[in-house]
């Protein structure tokens, strides 16, 4: 935060006196107060569905008998409901859930009844017989009182201290309420943003006392009688161990949007991908904040279904930066693969092979899955291609054979003219191709 002096005068004041007066504005950076409604935060139930701790410290309750329904934008499941009979919350028996001075707490309620035992929203100790922790609740004129109590061992006015409120609470509205704790005289209630008028009222100790008990929401345990139980909804649940600046408790309470100054849209529309014919790839690249979106097609849609083939670029844009990212996509054909017979001499080299565009696989009936073999025997060889697109099955036979010339030369020979050995020369089988005979004396 940062500030400086506008300027000093002289205000005139009764009695000829005059007071010297120094305004000062502040800048108030807002990038951080995001960050700020984080400092001093204890515990946050977002009531999304259950109540776990997104503040970061995990101090998730357990619920019994609690559904969820509709929060206060109509958001739904995103609501605690409480019966009025037997849901309730219990908080973890954490020391830090157990804070002193100063306490806020905000949170989105709404009523279902103003009984007063059905109204009590959430006791930071949850004990009977005894004034303790921090609690909510109506009175029997329909108005918010945030009480403490002192814990020493009593239930009556001189054990707690109170704030009431003047605002008539209506049953099935949602009210957004914020409760600020400082001493046992300065405590203020917040409704939709406006602080309420209103009057203390008990006499117990000035520092808030705890036990050993935990917590709870929508419980209060009462001095020799059974629970009272809260009837209605809850949502977005928050406590935090400070006290938080008039910027802040309007942006919690809504009435001022939180700054989003400087936001840099990212995007990624991932590798370069290959499609089978005829399918497409939706992107959806919406940024959560205010934003302008444009295609390379021409769409200015944050969610854009595009077909293969070619070459796709988005940009978006804020008030502050502009951000492009460019992916291609392109068609992947299913596989197509063919073998061929073959004979061979024993031992000549002989490779099948079938390989195809990536991504693809290969399962030989050799057991082999690389896109190739060298087989070596004679015999059938199968194999199966897939892709994401299809798959295609070949086979082949391949027949290994002798290729040894078999040759042979007599050295007698009966040229009588009986058929038999009549002519003198090689006898061999088939592969020679030329022959060549000298014959010396």
């Amino acid at each position: 935060m940062k500030f400086c002096t506008i300027s000093t005068f002289d205000l005139p004041f009764s009695e000829g006196r005059h007071w010297k007066i120094t305004l000062f504005f502040f800048i108030l950076t807002f990038s951080s107060i995001g960050q700020n409604l984080q400092n001093g935060l204890i515990v946050h139930y977002k009531t999304d569905g259950n109540f776990f701790d997104s503040s970061g410290a995990n101090l998730h309750g357990t619920p019994t008998n609690v559904t969820y329904g509709q929060d206060h934008n109509g958001n739904p499941n995103s609501a605690a409901s409480f019966n009025g009979n037997s849901s309730q919350v219990i908080l973890p028996n954490a020391s830090v859930l157990k804070p002193g001075f100063p306490i806020t707490i905000a949170l989105y309620v709404k009523f279902n009844s103003l009984t007063v035992n059905k109204s009590y929203i959430f006791d930071t100790d949850y004990t009977q017989n005894n004034h303790s922790g921090v609690w909510l609740n109506l009175t029997g004129n329909g108005t918010l009182s945030v009480s403490f109590g002192d814990a020493q061992g009593g239930t009556t006015s001189g054990n707690r201290r109170s704030f009431t409120g003047t605002t008539q609470i209506q049953p099935n509205i949602w009210y957004h309420v914020v409760v600020i704790i400082k001493s046992a005289t300065d405590m203020e209630i917040y409704i939709d943003c406006n602080k309420e008028n209103g009057s203390y009222s008990g006499s117990g100790g000035t520092l808030i006392g705890y036990t050993n008990d935990p917590g709870s929401i929508g419980v209060l345990d009462v001095a020799n009688q059974n629970p009272y139980h809260f009837s209605g909804q809850i949502d977005d649940w928050r406590m935090w161990n400070r006290v938080l600046t008039p910027l802040e408790l309007s942006i919690v309470c809504g009435s001022t949007p939180m700054p989003n100054p400087g936001l840099i849209p990212k995007i990624n529309l991932g590798n370069d991908t290959a499609l089978c014919s005829g399918q497409s790839l939706t992107f959806d690249v919406r940024q959560g904040f205010p934003a302008t979106y444009l295609w390379s097609n021409g769409s200015n849609d944050s969610v854009v279904t595009l077909p293969a083939p070619g070459t796709y670029w988005v940009q978006i844009s804020t008030a502050d930066t502009t951000v492009t990212d460019t992916v291609r996509l392109d068609i992947q054909d299913p596989p197509r693969v063919e073998l061929l017979d073959s004979t061979l001499c024993v031992g000549a080299p002989i490779t099948l092979d079938v390989s195809q565009p990536e991504p693809a696989t290969y399962l030989w009936n050799t057991g082999s899955t690389e896109p190739w073999i060298s087989p070596v025997e004679s015999g059938v060889y199968s194999v199966r291609v897939a892709n994401d697109c299809g798959s295609d099955t070949a086979w082949c036979t391949i027949v290994f054979e002798s290729c040894e010339v078999q040759f042979q030369m007599p050295n007698v020979f009966t040229p009588n003219a009986d058929g038999t050995n009549d002519v003198f020369g090689p006898v061999f089988n088939e592969g020679i191709a030329h022959i060549k005979i000298s014959i010396f004396n």
